[in-house]
């Protein structure tokens, strides 16, 4: 999200929902850190911002503006996001499924 946020092709608007998001947004450590512990549920804020910025992701996606670039970017980190809606409930009951199924590193299976 970082690095989205300095893009040139982003409109002021898009920088100021991307600021807000990466305000509350886990710190890698502590994401890696839900994955060695399996957790059942991550704190609330968190939850929420994970889920807005796979919402502004989705969004960005959606306008077709964006250069190939920012496509191909968008497209590999959407798949590390979980489906619209789920990410909200990691903080309130227990998942099917594992956070580690979302937020694993690209490169974690090539070792």
């Amino acid at each position: 999200m970082a690095l989205l946020y300095e893009h040139p092709s982003l409109s002021n608007d898009e920088r100021s929902a991307a600021e807000k998001v990466l305000k509350g947004y886990p710190a890698p450590h502590q994401i890696r850190a839900w994955m060695d512990e399996d957790v059942e549920l991550v704190p609330g804020e968190c939850a929420k911002c994970i889920e807005e910025a796979g919402n502004f992701l989705r969004d960005l996606d959606r306008k077709g503006r964006c250069p190939d670039e920012l496509k191909r970017f968008l497209l590999f980190a959407l798949r590390h996001y979980p489906l619209p809606g789920q990410a909200i409930h990691w903080s309130d009951r227990r998942r099917f499924r594992s956070v580690a199924e979302w937020l694993l590193p690209e490169d974690f299976y090539d070792c």
